[in-house]
């Protein structure tokens, strides 16, 4: 801001200033041969460099105050997919076996993660940087809550989620179960990598993505974190989100 305001200072100096002195000769050169005139002239010089000089500094406070308006984005450390996915929608059971639906979560940031409770190491190693990273938000992370969307269905029912949830955090996760048909459609509504199970009795043998959905307070798809993402990373934008919402 400083330097454009120099440089138009500059430009009003050789531009426009040399004609608006040429002009101003003229007129007073034209005056000066009246009497009439003649004896107030210092006068006149003052009051019209004086006023090309309000004009000016008119210009340049405006100018700050247009640029002071424009609001400038956060600045998302994480995957920023704001329009990109649709709002958090869905209906299913959770684990503490009643029904429950986005509108259940409103007004809370929902860290969204698909998985399973026989997960042997992605799933763990999720939950667990999320419940440190929510520790760390203090009173703050009464407004965040995480969302653990079973996709073994077959396995993890209620009371199996409820126990693997109270090994994290369980004041602040719900973990949900269904039909398969219901899994697999929120699955495919939030485009996340999935492959079911090939052998009913594996106990690891579900290939899915680690990634974790994060939705604003009104439900909108805002960012994504990756296990490749650092812990502070998400700190810094579930607090913009915070901060943002009301």
């Amino acid at each position: 801001m400083e330097l454009w305001i120099q440089t138009s200072a500059v430009v009003f100096q050789n531009e426009y200033a040399p004609q608006f002195r040429q002009a101003v000769n003229a007129v007073m050169r034209q005056a000066s041969s009246d009497s009439k005139y003649s004896n107030r002239l210092p006068n006149i010089w003052s009051l019209v460099y004086a006023s090309a000089s309000v004009r000016f500094l008119v210009f340049i406070i405006l100018a700050i105050g247009l640029t002071g308006c424009k609001s400038e984005p956060p600045p998302w450390r994480l995957s920023d997919i704001s329009g990109h996915l649709p709002d958090l929608e869905f209906s299913l059971i959770s684990d503490k076996e009643t029904q429950v639906t986005a509108q259940t979560l409103k007004g809370k940031l929902v860290l969204m993660y698909f998985g399973f409770t026989h997960c042997a190491a992605e799933c763990p190693l999720a939950m667990t940087r999320l419940v440190h990273i929510l520790q760390k938000l203090g009173e703050d992370a009464d407004r965040v809550h995480i969302l653990f969307v079973s996709l073994d269905p077959g396995r993890d029912t209620p009371p199996v989620l409820h126990r693997y949830l109270a090994s994290f955090d369980s004041a602040h996760a719900t973990g949900v179960t269904g039909n398969e048909e219901a899994i697999v459609e929120l699955v495919k509504r939030y485009r996340s990598a999935y492959r079911p199970a090939t052998d009913a009795g594996a106990a690891n043998d579900i290939s899915h993505s680690a990634v974790v959905y994060i939705f604003d307070t009104q439900g909108q798809a805002r960012l994504l974190f990756s296990p490749a993402d650092p812990d502070e990373n998400l700190m810094s934008d579930l607090l913009h989100l915070l901060h943002e919402s009301p």
